[in-house]
């Protein structure tokens, strides 16, 4: 894909904002990836990738939920990813739709508070079910 000119790996920055406003594309990590990130993202008008499959116990539910299951790649092939970041760098027509898109979605989705709360109930249910999981195999 001829990338290793238009990525640039910066490290840790407490400009968070700053960075983001200069990226043509968010990579949310997979599969672990989740919601602050994607909203800070969206906020800066940046479109994000995102990968979702629903056995997936992770945070990627909650990131599905904010750019919309309709704008996440539903799928478990990294390729379906790298592809989807190449469509959206190379295409600003596309980058545009699916910005404007995800945060029309982020907005539906309510205030920041309301994140907290589905954020704390996901990993609660993530918790639990590691939990439960751990005994199971301790008996």
């Amino acid at each position: 894909y001829n990338l290793k000119h238009r990525v640039i790996f910066l490290g840790y920055s407490n400009n968070v904002k700053e960075l983001l406003s200069g990226c043509d594309v968010y990579l949310n990590p997979f599969p672990m990836g989740g919601g602050c990130s994607i909203m800070e993202a969206l906020a800066c008008k940046v479109p994000v990738v995102s990968m979702f499959f629903p056995s997936w116990d992770s945070c990627a539910q909650e990131g599905a939920d904010f750019v919309g299951l309709e704008n996440t790649i539903y799928s478990q092939n990294p390729q379906d990813y790298v592809e989807m970041a190449v469509k959206l760098a190379k295409d600003s027509i596309l980058k545009e739709e699916f910005t404007k898109r995800m945060h029309a979605n982020l907005l539906e989705r309510g205030s920041a508070k309301d994140y907290n709360k589905r954020h704390h109930e996901i990993i609660r249910k993530m918790i639990q079910k590691n939990l439960s999981q751990r005994l199971i195999q301790i008996n």
